[in-house]
């Protein structure tokens, strides 16, 4: 048993209560006091995303889940947003910056036709050079045609990848 003297708890309470006030009034996120930056370089948004089944035919409104292939190509590790069990403080920043993978529905012509149509988050940490296989529930338009299909990463209030300069996967897919 490890018995702490009163001035060692003392401190460690006064760390935990300053950093749950720097929390509360928005001056930092919950993670920053123990984990690395929320918001990564630009060189931390470079992704390889790959759908291991993808879709070329599918019914007007069909909803479908596909197993996805993410890979961490970019030299900075991914703190995802989610709460990391060994360490409870790290990544765990209640979602502001929280990394998911998305997709978006574009016409033939990649004009966005769908925004936003699906999301799924990857695990708290991914490595650079980790692949993570994850499912991801989307689905087709209403209006029958043909359509690009376009799976990004997002990390909220801040990017999505591509706009960084990281490949998205895209697939054209036939709604009947």
């Amino acid at each position: 048993m490890v018995v702490m003297s009163d001035e060692k708890l003392i401190v460690k309470r006064l760390h935990f209560c300053a950093r749950a006030l720097l929390v509360s009034v928005g001056l930092v996120a919950l993670g920053a006091c123990c984990a690395k930056p929320l918001i990564m370089p630009d060189s931390g948004y470079r992704a390889s995303i790959v759908v291991l089944d993808p879709p070329n035919l599918m019914a007007n409104g069909e909803k479908r889940k596909l197993r996805v292939n993410v890979k961490n190509a970019s030299d900075v590790e991914w703190q995802t947003g989610g709460v990391d069990t060994k360490d409870p403080w790290r990544g765990n920043d209640n979602g502001q910056y929280a990394m998911f993978l998305g997709d978006h529905w574009l016409s033939a012509d990649g004009i966005a036709v769908i925004n936003d149509d699906g999301r799924s988050q990857p695990p708290d940490v991914i490595a650079p050079d980790e692949t993570y296989t994850m499912k991801l529930g989307v689905q087709a338009p209403s209006t029958p045609g043909e359509y690009i299909l376009e799976l990004d990463l997002v990390q909220e209030n801040v990017t999505w990848f591509a706009q960084k300069g990281s490949s998205t996967a895209r697939y054209t897919v036939k709604v009947e």
